[in-house]
């Protein structure tokens, strides 16, 4: 039976269970104490938790992995990108191991088998997605393990930092490759961004009513270190924004949740040639602003 009440500025969320003490949290909003406390209900019905608060020790990882998906990463900016890998791992052999089967062997021989068929920095980004679950279970969810398995495992190096500069043909090829695209926010978001300098999560986050077009700037309130900050704007990107619909209080390119469908459309099978090199941190070198008065192929 799950209770919420409140305690001085924090609501207080309990679940009790016949014969058992009592598990509780302490939250600032209502409506996160009643989604953990439906949570944990939840998690006791499945046998994932023990009514001591613990994680069961016949739960599998894949229990952990989905309970750190319902429950962290909501809050966080990056959600919809984790949920989509934590949702990729799942469906990996390796989530239906039992907690109390986790060994760095296990986890070794994930990622050797993963750089067969991913770069090495993906394979090490997902090495570091379990960890950071492991740690949260153990710090929060009561699992019991003498030490994460995963800090023993030896994770492939982090890709190198990219110094690519777009071509001036190559700019031409990828303005080719968006007129293919059934998204009209394409072309114009990615000339806004060589204007810019943002990154893809920044656009897709711009507002119209963060854009000042008589000074010529726009305020970023989600960006990559967490404060907002105020981008000023090229002529040519005042031009790009006049030619869009506007409406007030509503996104200037798209939702988010056609994020990757932007991100991924120009690199189909048929429109990679020459471009497959391309990311948006490439795009992010040979911007307007950055050139300093430049030719943007100079940069």
């Amino acid at each position: 039976m799950a209770s919420i009440r409140k305690r001085g500025r924090k609501w207080q969320a309990q679940v009790r269970r016949h014969g058992s003490s009592a598990l509780s949290k302490t939250f600032f909003e209502k409506s996160d104490a009643l989604k953990w406390a439906r949570q944990v209900e939840t998690d006791l019905d499945k046998g994932i938790i023990c009514t001591k608060g613990q994680v069961d020790r016949n739960a599998t990882l894949g229990d952990l992995l989905s309970r750190y998906r319902d429950n962290v990463i909501i809050n966080m900016k990056s959600g919809p990108e984790q949920h989509y890998k934590i949702n990729m791992l799942l469906r990996d052999p390796i989530a239906s191991h039992s907690v109390k089967a986790l060994a760095p062997s296990l986890f070794s021989d994930y990622r050797d088998r993963r750089i067969k068929h991913v770069l090495p920095q993906t394979a090490r980004k997902e090495l570091v997605l379990f960890q950071r679950v492991l740690n949260v279970a153990m710090r929060e969810w009561g699992l019991q393990l003498h030490q994460n398995p995963l800090t023993s495992v030896e994770k492939p190096p982090p890709g190198k930092a990219r110094d690519r500069r777009l071509e001036p043909h190559e700019l031409t090829l990828l303005m080719a490759a968006t007129q293919q695209s059934r998204n009209p926010n394409l072309k114009p978001m990615i000339l806004f961004a060589i204007e810019t300098g943002m990154r893809l999560g920044e656009l897709l986050s711009l507002r119209w009513e963060d854009i000042n077009v008589d000074k010529s700037l726009a305020l970023l309130r989600h960006t990559k270190n967490g404060w907002p900050r105020t981008v000023p704007l090229s002529r040519r990107a005042v031009e790009i924004l006049k030619e869009l619909p506007s409406t007030n209080g509503e996104r200037v390119f798209a939702t988010t949740a056609v994020r990757r469908h932007i991100k991924w459309n120009i690199w189909r099978p048929d429109l990679r040639e020459g471009l497959a090199h391309l990311v948006d941190h490439i795009k992010r070198r040979i911007c307007g602003i950055a050139s300093a008065g430049f030719p943007w192929f100079s940069v």
